[in-house]
This record gives structure tokens, C-alpha cells and sequence, in this order.
């Protein structure tokens, strides 16, 4: 029981961040060079057939991500 609580209240709080992130990239991409590279790569290759995670990009790029994605989240 503990544990289904757990993951449901875990599962609402990342969807929270999810909508304040994608409603901060919305309003303010330029602040987020990193992550909208990244964005329009997958884009671009989806539109090719091809499909690819973040799984994909070398460890820095995915850092950068991070930090940018953390920013938002910290304010």
C-alpha cells in the first residue's frame, strides 16, 4: 500500500514539473539553447523515420539539458 502511495504521489509532483517546464520552454526558448537543440535534432530525424532518445546525445549535452531544465525548476 505504502508503496502504490508513494509512486502516485511521486507520479503527481513530476507531472507538475513537467507542465512548468513545458510552459517555460513555451514562453521562453531562447533561454534554453541546450534543450531546444535537442528538441528540433529529434524533430528532424522523426520527420526522417528515424526515432531517437536523449539516450543518444554525449553525456555533456545531456548535462547542459539538465542545468537548464534545474534552472527553471529552482526558481
Amino acid at each position: 500500500m505504502q508503496k502504490e502511495v508513494i509512486k502516485s504521489f511521486i507520479h503527481e509532483v513530476v507531472e507538475d514539473f513537467e507542465n512548468i517546464l513545458i510552459q517555460e520552454l513555451n514562453e521562453n526558448s531562447e533561454q534554453f539553447p541546450y534543450t531546444n537543440a535537442c528538441v528540433e535534432f529529434i524533430i528532424h530525424l522523426a520527420n526522417q523515420g528515424i526515432t531517437i532518445s536523449l539516450d543518444a546525445f554525449d553525456q555533456e549535452i545531456i548535462d547542459h539539458v539538465y542545468r537548464e531544465l534545474i534552472t527553471v525548476l529552482g526558481n
